[in-house]
């Protein structure tokens, strides 16, 4: 049972009834993008970003941390493309774990949308890794974490890659090097 115009709003973000009004507030904003866009006639691209992205059963942390569930709007077809900005990798494994995990969301995208995959510098959280985390966890440099990660993501048919702005500096200039010269690795 969902929370009515007569009951109030739970404030806790762990009841499901909070869930359910703060999904139905960003599917009605994201279906209102998507008309206004509609509307102009112009060819305007609408990308969501999503993070912290893993393979997990049932509602993905996306809903479960804030009400909001990237796969309703890729299955109403609201967007055109999905920006992921993070993945949860797993240290014991993490560029294989981080190539499940972007095969599971193209699989799940199935053509509906483009999708670009993460090089991120940011390594705010050993959940959310940076390039440079899963390049110690590997062993390898950070050209060469960034050289595996844009195979991945061109092996599991990203549209492109993902790569924070605050601060260009955080990446070096041979981790930049890598991008700028990237070509796609023969298959394995």
């Amino acid at each position: 049972m969902g929370a009515t115009a007569s009951e109030p709003v739970p404030a806790d973000f762990h009841d499901p009834r909070w869930l359910e009004v703060v999904a139905r507030g960003h599917y009605a904003y994201y279906r209102a993008i998507r008309e206004e866009i509609r509307a102009t006639g112009r060819k305007v691209p609408f990308v969501l970003t999503i993070g912290n992205v893993r393979i997990q059963e049932g509602p993905d942390w996306n809903y479960a941390g804030c009400g909001f569930d990237w796969r309703k709007v890729v299955d109403d077809g609201l967007v055109d493309g999905l920006a992921v900005v993070s993945i949860s990798a797993d240290e014991k494994d993490p560029f294989g774990s981080t190539e499940r995990i972007f095969r599971h969301v193209m699989k799940y995208v199935n053509g509906r949308c483009k999708v670009y995959f993460p090089i991120r510098a940011y390594n705010f959280s050993k959940n959310q890794p940076s390039y440079e985390q899963l390049a110690q966890w590997a062993g390898v440099s950070s050209p060469e974490a960034v050289r595996r990660l844009m195979d991945i993501a061109v092996r599991c048919g990203a549209a492109g890659i993902v790569m924070e702005c605050v601060d260009p500096g955080n990446y070096p200039s041979a981790d930049c090097e890598v991008i700028r010269n990237f070509t796609v690795s023969s298959p394995k």
